[in-house]
């Protein structure tokens, strides 16, 4: 499962939040957790405090990716979550 966030700014409590729902989709699914990392270093160092926030494990693929690189990690991948904030 990828997932692919992004810092929420009006949400204090975002990092608690999205590692919550991680830590449900592996323990609901099985599924495994890869964060992916659209804005390259920011959503990465989102995507750390995340993982460091979850109970269950995952990985980031902290390398930054081509665009063909990045759809072809997302196309293998049995499910992706996304999320953009409109300002």
């Amino acid at each position: 499962m990828a997932l692919c966030v992004r810092k929420w700014k009006k949400v204090k409590n975002a990092v608690q939040i999205l590692a919550s729902v991680a830590d449900r989709i592996v323990t609901d699914f099985g599924a495994t957790p890869v964060f992916i990392s659209m804005q390259h270093p920011d959503d990465l160092r989102f995507s750390e405090k995340v993982l460091k926030q979850m109970k269950q494990k995952g990985y980031i693929l902290s390398q930054r990716y081509t665009v063909d690189e990045t759809l072809s990690v997302m196309g293998n991948m049995s499910l992706v979550i996304g999320m953009r904030c409109i300002r």
